[in-house]
């Protein structure tokens, strides 16, 4: 599914005139084409009524122009979210089997007495110490304890929601976008920055590199002014996804 979708992508789609609408399709000096959408004013008469004393600073209508530009703005927009879906069950598995390994290693049995003395003044409790030792040493780049205690609950991480706190020490900013216990709540720049970041997560994809490509094109993505990509970005991005898809160790 993933991949036709993508294929579409890299085809081109057609304009869709929708009704009650007026799209106008037109060229610009360089060449290239854009889609005008025309709407109206509403046609609600106690509306107009309501708003007469401002209607004549209202438009008669809003002209919404969507270059060709900005359209593969989009289609690579949604290319990078159709990759963070198709990782989303490894890494769903990944995080859980991870915390289980860690659980099983160093127990669950943390006094309530230590959490209080952790969230009070920062004194680790030994057994905390042992799971924050661990999950430093699968990180690529190991971040120290006080910026851990800084982006997740460390005195959650013995408990059923421990897996996604863990998690959440890999994905350098993304971790504020997440929610709840799964991937589906976390976002492109969360997902991807936790499968370069975690060295262990390398036994489930072949070339690491790919992780790092897409937050590339990511970045490139979000951090466009006006929203815009060439031909040659858009390639780029596409290209990057693509090599997800084709990923052999990714798809076992």
């Amino acid at each position: 599914m993933y991949e036709k979708i993508l294929r579409i992508f890299k085809q081109g789609c057609r304009q869709v005139q929708k009704h009650g609408r007026n799209v106008k399709k037109t060229s610009r000096k360089d060449g290239s084409q854009c889609s005008t959408v025309v709407t109206g004013q509403s046609s609600n008469p106690s509306c107009s009524q309501d708003k007469s004393d401002i209607q004549d600073t209202i438009p008669r209508s809003v002209h919404y122009t969507i270059s060709h530009q900005t359209q593969n703005w989009l289609k690579a927009v949604l290319a990078l979210r159709i990759a963070r879906e198709y990782v989303s069950p490894v890494l769903d598995e990944f995080v859980q089997d991870m915390h289980q390994e860690l659980v099983q290693k160093h127990g669950r049995n943390v006094s309530l007495n230590q959490i209080a003395q952790f969230r009070e003044n920062g004194e680790v409790p030994s057994l905390l110490r042992a799971w924050i030792n661990d999950v430093r040493s699968f990180h690529r780049t190991p971040p120290s304890t006080g910026a851990i205690r800084r982006i997740t609950d460390v005195t959650k991480w013995p408990t059923r929601e421990g897996a996604w706190e863990i998690a959440r020490v890999f994905m350098a900013q993304g971790f504020r976008t997440g929610s709840e216990n799964d991937s589906a709540s976390f976002d492109v720049s969360a997902v991807f920055n936790y499968i370069y970041r975690c060295r262990t997560f390398e036994g489930h994809i072949e070339d690491i590199n790919i992780a790092r490509n897409i937050l590339k094109a990511r970045n490139m993505a979000m951090h466009s002014p006006m929203s815009e990509f060439t031909e040659p970005q858009l390639q780029t991005c596409l290209d990057v996804v693509d090599s997800l898809f084709n990923d052999e160790t990714l798809k076992s």
